[in-house]
């Protein structure tokens, strides 16, 4: 499923947490082949959504229901009209797994994040010591997981007959956070903890600032078009 940008933070989170419960200490190359294969795999995916997106959903003109089961069962039927009858399961399968794998990746992604933001708030890392082990960092963790996962049920609740505006908002955050999180990331990777070979070179950071103008412009653009 493709991810937010954010995800760069859990991604790093999961690394560590990995060390910790496997003893192996990856290098900076293990880490990177780790991440570039998820970026790559998370971009092919999104292209082929939009691409799916657009020639059987959005092509047709279909209108599609607001709730939000038949809203799922329509979107299968319509790639069971396209591919055929035998993509029925395979595509009510995938649409699973697509929404379980990103159920899981937030579930645990958020609250590890919101953990190591408020260890962080408390005072600096200290080397050697693994975000989760930090005071209150468990705590924190499963603290978060339950505020999470009961604002998660209150948000189905309230858009449970009604899957478009819940969309919709959905949609609206992630455009409008997304330059404040490249920026975030920028930041983070030209720190002054970022030593030696391990800094980008010219090329990334142009790339980088590139991503951070374009998704600035594509937010500006999108409230244009609200508005």
């Amino acid at each position: 499923m493709p991810s937010g940008v954010d995800v760069a933070v859990w991604h790093s989170l999961w690394t560590l947490a990995r060390r910790q419960s496997t003893g192996h200490a990856p290098t900076a190359r293990e880490a990177k082949l780790d991440f570039d294969i998820g970026y790559l795999g998370t971009a092919l995916l999104a292209v082929c959504f939009l691409l799916l997106g657009a020639a059987v959903m959005h092509g047709p003109g279909e209108s599609f229901p607001a709730a939000p089961a038949a809203f799922a069962a329509k979107v299968v039927d319509l790639y069971a009209q396209t591919l055929g009858a035998w993509s029925r399961p395979l595509m009510g399968l995938a649409a699973f797994a697509v929404m379980l794998t990103t159920l899981i990746t937030v579930v645990d992604g958020f609250p590890r994040a919101l953990a190591t933001l408020q260890a962080r708030l408390r005072g600096p890392e200290t080397p050697g010591v693994v975000h989760a082990d930090e005071p209150g960092a468990r705590r924190t963790y499963w603290v978060a997981l339950a505020a999470i996962a009961l604002v998660a049920v209150l948000i189905i609740a309230a858009f449970r007959g009604a899957l478009t505006p819940l969309v919709e908002v959905a949609t609206a955050l992630s455009f409008l956070t997304a330059p404040v999180l490249c920026w975030l990331n920028h930041r983070a990777i030209t720190g002054p903890e970022i030593v030696g070979e391990h800094r980008p070179g010219r090329g990334l950071l142009a790339l980088s600032w590139v991503g951070i103008v374009f998704n600035g412009a594509f937010a500006i653009l999108y409230l244009v078009v609200i508005a």
